[in-house]
């Protein structure tokens, strides 16, 4: 029987696992959002100085995919009730009905293999949202209606998160798409009022012409590719630990879980006030008392919110935060 300890490290391990999961589906589909940005800013200015806005109009027009980070609503769904497994030691008569079909999931893929466990509920998640079942392996596909089962058992909860994660959804890709926009612009213009050139012949240093659509576009990419990860990561980060401990807040207090704990991950990066004035502790919240699951979390300098990363929180003890909530029972 694992300790509390090792539990708790279980858990870590896991949200790691799935935010990360999350991030990576989300990354591709900005960088494929990215390229089309560059090709269509290019179209745009047309090799001539263009104002900033007739760029951005351009870019306005492209679509980010937003599949990538709706499916985390149905994975976060798994991740809530794998949680509530570990929490608890396995599955309580009271908690049989809604979190048994995990156990079939749990068996092909355990939980101390944490990213692989995240990789298939995703892959499986996908499957089952786009009709795709028969793309999966045969392990993938012994296990499908297992996970179709935990879905479908939970489908109102599902349904309810979906609603509240489209406000999310929309203000990322806006947040996201704002801020790529505007660098591509200003890097475009930058490159085209400068007429940057390149030498044609070694030979005849003094012989130049402008740069192609072809070389700025990989200039482009190169100067700005690991700029999208960076601003995609903080962006996404934040909002997939939100929609993690959401998910698993919302359902604990519909399985009748009465009290809540915040846990930090007990490492040299968990915010700390060694001054003791108005900066974020998440070193003092670990561990305290559990509160009862409808009160809020009272933050050290001041806020207060239901779970880590609720976005009632104050930036700074919501931006980046690791921290997560284990529950528990009381009569």
């Amino acid at each position: 029987m694992a300790s509390a300890k090792q539990k708790k490290a279980i858990i870590d391990k896991l949200n790691d696992a799935f935010i990360e999961r999350g991030i990576k589906n989300n990354t591709i589909a900005y960088k494929r959002f990215f390229d089309r940005a560059i090709t269509e800013s290019l179209k745009a200015s047309q090799g001539e100085v263009v104002g900033s806005r007739a760029i951005i109009k351009a870019l306005n027009g492209i679509t980010v995919n937003k599949s990538a980070y709706l499916r985390q609503t149905y994975n976060m769904a798994v991740l809530s009730g794998i949680t509530n497994i570990v929490e608890n030691q396995g599955i309580s008569a009271l908690d049989r009905k809604t979190l048994a079909p995990l156990i079939t999931l749990l068996n092909k893929y355990p939980v101390s293999k944490p990213e692989t466990l995240a990789a298939k509920v995703d892959t499986i998640t996908v499957a089952i949202l786009g009709g795709k079942v028969a793309s999966l392996n045969s392990v993938e596909k012994a296990v499908t209606p297992m996970v179709r089962k935990y879905y479908n058992n939970n489908l109102p909860f599902i349904r309810e998160q979906l609603k509240i994660n489209k406000v999310n959804i929309i203000k990322v890709n806006k947040q996201i798409k704002s801020n790529i926009s505007r660098t591509i612009a200003k890097e475009l213009r930058s490159q085209i009022n400068q007429r940057i050139t390149v030498v044609t012949d070694p030979k005849f240093k003094d012989i130049k012409r402008p740069k192609t659509f072809v070389e700025i576009r990989k200039d482009m990419r190169a100067k700005f590719g690991e700029q999208v990860d960076y601003r995609v990561r903080r962006l996404v980060d934040t909002e997939l630990h939100d929609l993690a401990e959401n998910t698993k807040f919302a359902q604990h207090t519909i399985m009748g879980y009465t009290h809540k704990k915040w846990n930090s991950q007990g490492d040299s990066k968990v915010r700390n006030d060694k001054k003791g004035k108005t900066q974020a502790s998440h070193v003092v919240m670990n561990g305290k008392k559990p509160i009862p699951v409808k009160n809020k979390f009272k933050m050290f300098g001041g806020g207060s919110g239901m779970y880590p990363s609720d976005p009632q929180l104050k930036p700074k003890d919501r931006i980046n935060c690791r921290c997560f909530l284990t529950y528990t029972r009381r009569t």
